[in-house]
């Protein structure tokens, strides 16, 4: 299959997609599972988290659309927004370590470990890209990321529903 810019057009239009509809559900839920109770702590982070990387996801998925409207050589658009892509795992990876002792002690240990595995995985493809200039590493990586962002959905929305199973009980 060659990446050509209408394929890569499309798979980065549903990412956006995809992403722009787990932030709109995961606020529906979070107002929902609320309601007149306070929330653990790890189901704060979990969804804080979730969240952050889904407006990364849609962020990043969008950008590449706006810098193919401005006619720019298509490598050019991909080292671009790879380079951005790793400033913004950098900082996120670092303002995480600073705010380790209140944020990330409040995610359970597999959810640490997915989100370094998905920070190394962002760097390394990334990095290639900085260096190949093509879509598939940078596609592949807001797949990784998307398919995290679902699974602290998923498991959000799991854990929620526990919870309120067992407050009914």
């Amino acid at each position: 299959m060659e990446w050509n810019a209408s394929v890569a057009k499309d798979y980065l239009s549903l990412f956006a997609e995809i992403s722009i509809a787990t932030v709109a559900l995961s606020g529906i839920i979070m107002v929902l599972a609320v309601s007149g109770k306070k929330l653990p702590a790890e189901r704060v982070a979990q969804i804080a988290t979730q969240l952050r990387i889904a407006l990364i996801v849609t962020v990043m998925s969008l950008l590449p659309l706006l810098l193919i409207n401005f006619q720019l050589e298509p490598s050019l658009i991909w080292r671009v927004v790879s380079g951005i892509y790793i400033g913004i795992m950098i900082y996120v990876g670092v303002s995480t370590s600073l705010g380790r002792a209140t944020y990330a002690q409040s995610l359970p240990a597999k959810t640490q470990n997915a989100l370094q595995l998905m920070g190394g995985c962002a760097l390394v493809l990334m990095g290639l890209n900085l260096w190949l200039a093509v879509p598939w590493p940078y596609l592949l990586q807001l797949m990784i990321a998307l398919i995290v962002s679902m699974g602290l959905f998923v498991d959000f929305i799991y854990k929620i529903l526990i919870e309120n199973t067992e407050d009914a009980r």
